[in-house]
């Protein structure tokens, strides 16, 4: 039962590290969160949920999440607005004046872009080419997590 807790204290947390996300920030958040996934598929739910099945199903809930929140941001979606808000309140992330520009800088470098039809066409090949690249980012973070934590625990013997 405390294992189910920590799982899902751990998903609330990535959950909240969602709204982070920039192109900046993306790809290590990424990573991070795909050597979460790899923890709680592996260390917090293996005796309840088998690791083939955890470990894809949060990766593409997490895909879903992020697409849902970068895409919504880049294209300053209503609802979105809350996200790159949000994301000012952390330290090293500054305010944007639209979530289009947040994904561009992510508040430490200022466009002079607020919505993306002032951006040229290259900004937006630039933005389709990191947003292609996300699944590469977090499976690499799931690579690394299953090279850090082995499915057995080794144990020494005398």
């Amino acid at each position: 039962m405390k294992k189910i807790m920590a799982a899902t204290l751990i998903l609330a947390m990535w959950v909240i590290m969602l709204p982070l996300g920039s192109f900046l920030l993306d790809p290590g958040l990424l990573i991070l969160i795909g050597l979460l996934i790899v923890y709680i598929g592996r260390r917090l739910l293996g005796r309840h949920l088998k690791e083939q099945i955890s470990i894809p199903l949060l990766s593409v809930a997490t895909m879903a999440l992020f697409y849902w929140a970068s895409l919504s941001l880049y294209f300053n979606r209503p609802g979105a607005d809350f996200l790159h808000r949000f994301a000012a309140l952390f330290p090293l992330i500054g305010e944007s004046p639209s979530g289009f520009n947040f994904m561009l800088g992510s508040g430490i470098m200022k466009w002079p872009y607020i919505t993306p039809q002032e951006a040229p066409f290259y900004v937006h090949l630039a933005g389709g080419f990191i947003f292609a690249t996300y699944p590469l980012w977090l499976y690499l973070g799931v690579r690394l997590g299953c090279k850090l934590m082995p499915k057995k625990l080794k144990t020494r013997s005398p």
